[in-house]
């Protein structure tokens, strides 16, 4: 396999990537379904699918809040998915691959079940870099979110 350098913005500096044969649609697709199975995971409530789409080094920043390494996801974040959702949706607006790397951004909105009928409305922009694993499928290894109000 060859090797390439790959400038890493905004740092200015080069990192040595591995070269594969591209097969950006088949890329994408796995990455859109990567994006299915997240919705499916949270209205299913299904922790540990949700908890399979992220990289076992995986960081997850949230607004005005600490970073959250896969451990802290396992143990702390996962319980918002174990919660009853009444409605959500996670649409990708741009999917870059750049080898055995890629980025996702778009938008959510989340209906959380309030009780006695009523539900909390969340919505907002999101921006993932994923990263292909050892058997081709990709997970979650960055991710950051934001409310439309924030």
């Amino acid at each position: 396999m060859m090797e390439k350098l790959v400038p890493v913005f905004p740092l200015g500096v080069t990192v040595p990537v591995a070269e594969r044969p591209a097969d950006e649609a088949a890329d994408r697709a796995a990455i859109q379904a990567l994006w299915v199975a997240y919705e499916t995971a949270v209205l299913a409530s299904d922790a540990q699918m949700w908890i399979s789409l992220w990289d076992p080094e995986a960081l997850r920043l949230q607004p005005n809040g600490a970073v959250r390494d896969y451990d802290r996801l396992l143990h702390e974040e996962i319980d918002w998915v174990e919660n009853p959702t009444d409605a959500f949706s996670i649409l990708p607006k741009e999917i870059v691959i750049m080898g055995d790397h890629a980025y996702s951004m778009g938008t959510y909105a989340v209906d959380f079940a309030l009780g006695q009928g009523k539900t909390h409305r969340v919505e907002g922009k999101f921006i993932s870099i994923l990263r292909r694993q050892g058997d081709g499928s990709w997970r979650i290894f960055r991710s950051m979110i934001n409310g439309h109000d924030e």
